[in-house]
């Protein structure tokens, strides 16, 4: 496959280390995500909805996942990277406090310029 085909294909977006790239939003995600809420087999954690809206850091591209939760081993990975400063807090997962990288799919992701400016929060409704 050429970059020029992976650039075209729907969520690949073939990200290399140092790259800016924003989260999409909650819904954008949920519709990515199968009856289990996974894509490709990786889980779109609770965690990870502060990161939406936000702009981020290629850290490094996943190759590969080491289960340990159900022991399955290392599987390979595809589309999926690292983002500089997004680990899990543990929230959702009883308070642990591992502070584990997060895989980030391509799907859940959009390349942006750094230079472009970020889009504006979204606004509360005034109330009464």
């Amino acid at each position: 496959m050429t970059r020029l085909q992976a650039v075209t294909e729907p969520g690949v977006l073939n990200l290399r280390v140092g790259e800016t790239v924003e989260v999409l939003s909650e819904a954008e995600i949920m519709a990515t995500l199968d009856e289990r809420g996974e894509l490709d087999q990786l889980p779109f954690m609770p965690e990870m909805l502060a990161f939406c809206g936000r702009r981020l850091t290629v850290h490094k591209v996943a190759y590969k996942l080491c289960d340990t939760i159900s022991r399955s081993g290392m599987r390979r990975m595809e589309r999926a990277v690292h983002l500089t400063g997004a680990r899990c807090d543990g929230s959702a997962h009883g308070g642990c406090q591992t502070a584990c990288l997060m895989y980030w799919k391509e799907a859940w992701l959009k390349r942006v310029d750094p230079g472009s400016p970020a889009p504006e929060p979204a606004r509360e409704p005034a109330g009464p």
